[in-house]
């Protein structure tokens, strides 16, 4: 069972991420969902998101009917799994300082040639079990991006890959 504070706090966490909370109905239910497995608010944040993947395709999606969007290549996605630790049921990712700076410069990099081409916002897709770390490094350096989840994307949602994001891993 959720307690009203709980439900208070999920929705605030959405609200953060400027998750519309129109789906109210699917938000509720999610939570009481997954409420009776933990009470982790950044972990029942995450499945929410999921659950509304099509309230967020649709926030995304151009007029055209296609979403754009950056991804991080192979070897950069790899090593954030690889940095990633799970506590209580959600992952944070255990980057050196290295690795930030060169997170944000090439995520800077690449949202700059992507804003250049007049595509707002920048999109970043990643593996859901890193998306919620990289977005806090993004904000905490105030890089507007929007960071979302594979899960977060519709499945039968249209969508353009305009680059790839890559950093390297200094101690190889």
């Amino acid at each position: 069972m959720a307690s009203i504070g709980l439900i208070q706090r999920v929705l605030k966490a959405l609200l953060h991420e400027k998750i519309p909370l129109k789906d109210m109905l699917t938000i509720l239910e999610g939570i009481a969902d997954v409420a009776e497995y933990t009470k982790n608010i950044d972990f029942i944040s995450e499945q929410i998101r999921a659950r509304l993947s099509r309230v967020i395709t649709q926030m995304y999606t151009g007029d055209d009917g296609v979403i754009r969007l950056l991804t991080f290549d192979t070897n950069t996605e790899q090593l954030l799994l690889q940095k990633s630790q799970e506590q209580d049921g959600v992952r944070n990712l255990m980057l050196n300082v290295g690795e930030i700076n060169a997170l944000i410069q090439a995520t800077s990099a690449k949202a700059a040639e992507i804003l250049q081409k007049g595509i707002s916002p920048v999109i970043i897709i990643v593996d859901p079990q890193i998306r919620r770390g990289v977005a806090e490094i993004f904000e905490r350096f105030s890089l507007d991006v929007v960071t979302l989840s594979h899960a977060e994307i519709d499945s039968s949602a249209t969508f353009e890959v305009l680059g790839s994001i890559s950093i390297t891993n200094e101690n190889e």
